[in-house]
């Protein structure tokens, strides 16, 4: 301790130490990197980006809605060659018993693209004694929005054979509730023998007494001859269906989803879809032409 005399010496040093500590302090601080922002929930990443648009889509590409005005944030024309890692995984995955009782499931293997043709080809094959693969690819965890127009130019499956071409959206997250946690959109799926579309809404999630959908079944002249559009534009409180740039079904109720999904291109070997795929020819083809992902211009 000090002796009285030089205390006031001492307090002033302690001073001007305590001071230049305080402005070190600030100093380091300052230029000291900030912490990272916390990760977004979803594992999508921001809407659009070079890597989700194909150079190859035409500039003046427009969606078939005369509602609002629009901009291209993703795009595939399948003229590359091979996948786009970039925009699409191709999964492989069981599905347990579809058409006629038959296993059936994705196979990786089976999606393949034409560079000639420019389309994407889903093969749908027998696998086994009373077993069929077909295809699907995915966006989920590269791709997600949250509203838009979503649009797909396919060629189904023909008479269908007990498969079905089907484009559809999933919750990003993966999970389904009653909108807000997300629903499945089936823009398109073909299941129908004859020359009818059905798009689909699901959500609730799939248990038995608590899943809900709405659906409707419209008519789709020549749909399983040659390439036709499909598309959905999706909105807060409505979702708009169209085929050919027409409008098909408009649908204002519950469970529109209220948060960013991924899109599906696939094959389903579903129970409820018409024929038998055991006597079908195989292996088909279910080819896309294209996809692209519209949102909203703010204007």
């Amino acid at each position: 301790m000090p002796q009285r005399k030089d205390a006031h010496k001492y307090n002033a040093a302690v001073a001007i130490l305590v001071i230049a500590g305080v402005i070190a302090g600030i100093t380091a601080v300052s230029l000291a990197k900030p912490p990272a922002a916390p990760a977004a929930a979803t594992d999508a990443p921001a809407v659009g980006g070079r890597d989700f648009i194909d150079p190859a889509t035409p500039k003046d590409a427009k969606p078939a809605s005369p509602n609002g005005h629009w901009v291209l944030t993703f795009s595939d024309e399948f003229n590359a060659g091979a996948l786009n890692q970039a925009r699409w995984k191709a999964l492989t995955a069981s599905r347990g018993k579809g058409n006629h009782d038959v296993k059936w499931g994705w196979d990786a293997a089976n999606v393949t693209l034409d560079e000639k043709s420019g389309r994407l080809e889903i093969a749908t094959k027998k696998a086994g004694e009373d077993e069929f693969h077909s295809g699907n690819i995915s966006s989920a965890g590269l791709f997600a929005q949250q509203y838009g127009f979503f649009e797909a130019r396919i060629q189904a499956p023909p008479k269908n054979n007990g498969h079905q071409a089907a484009f559809w959206l999933m919750p990003a997250g993966g999970q389904m509730g009653m909108g807000k946690p997300g629903s499945e959109i089936d823009v398109i799926e073909t299941h129908s023998a004859d020359n009818k579309g059905t798009s689909t809404l699901h959500w609730n999630g799939y248990k038995k007494g608590e899943h809900k959908s709405a659906s409707r079944t419209w008519n789709a002249s020549d749909l399983h001859e040659g390439m036709h559009t499909y598309g959905v534009e999706w909105s807060p409180k409505m979702l708009r269906f169209y085929y050919d740039g027409k409008l098909v079904w408009t649908y204002e109720g519950e469970g529109i989803p209220q948060v960013e999904e991924h899109v599906i291109c696939s094959v389903g070997i579903i129970g409820w879809v018409d024929g038998d795929i055991r006597k079908a020819k195989l292996p088909q083809y279910t080819y896309f032409d294209w996809v692209r992902v519209y949102a909203e211009k703010p204007q």
